[in-house]
């Protein structure tokens, strides 16, 4: 088997979040009373790709309307932070897509080393993938660490890699985004694309995806 290590996206990947999220960010804006406007599901759709950090930049950028930073870090950091309290994935139906959790014991059972690496805080990666798998345990599970890099940074893999003393030519990134698909061309891995995520399968080809599957059991096939 020529691969060892299969480094899977969160969000749009593994599971479909983005009603989850969408609420999470609206709870933060509600309990403060902001005047920011509150997303919707396609919002976060499109934003998708994004740190958690940069779609509540974009969408402070957006209703300052070039008031030369009215909404400054200081209070994107904070709203992260509220973001971050109000997951609650339970009531807004995050879940895993179909066929995931059977992948993924397939998987192990070929004895592969398995993670989770995510544009999301690292604390609500983590949350999200015990609430999400809590009969599977993974390798990792990695999101944004502040100081650190993230994707598509290759150093976020790179670093993940070191850890695990496995190579990147052994290692499948499997994702729904452009980013993920330059990630896995950054650390030199291999770059498949899911067509089931929030993103054209074109938009993945266009962005270097080596593979598209259709179905989670099709990544066997490519081991």
């Amino acid at each position: 088997m020529k691969y060892r290590c299969v480094i899977f996206d969160l969000d749009g990947t593994l599971a479909d979040t983005v009603s989850e999220l969408a609420a999470a960010i609206n709870r933060a804006l509600d309990a403060e009373a902001s005047v920011l406007p509150r997303v919707s599901v396609e919002y976060i759709r499109s934003m998708q790709g994004n740190s958690l950090e940069n779609m509540l930049r974009n969408l402070s950028d957006r209703a300052a309307d070039g008031q030369n930073g009215a909404f400054g870090e200081k209070f994107i950091t904070g709203l992260t932070e509220k973001v971050l309290g109000a997951f609650d994935m339970s009531r807004y139906g995050a879940r895993p897509y179909n066929g995931i959790e059977e992948l993924l014991a397939c998987l192990r059972r070929k004895k592969l080393k398995l993670g989770v690496l995510s544009n999301k805080p690292d604390r609500a990666a983590a949350l999200e993938a015990a609430a999400l798998f809590p009969r599977f345990e993974f390798d990792f599970v990695r999101g944004v660490i502040t100081g650190e890099p993230f994707k598509p940074d290759p150093a976020s893999v790179w670093n993940i890699l070191a850890e695990l003393d496995a190579g990147t030519g052994s290692t499948i990134l499997v994702g729904d985004s452009a980013t993920d698909m330059k990630t896995a061309l950054n650390a030199e891995c291999l770059p498949v694309g899911v067509s089931w995520g929030y993103f054209d399968a074109a938009l993945l080809k266009e962005a270097g995806a080596r593979f598209i599957i259709n179905e989670p059991e099709e990544l066997l096939d490519l081991l």
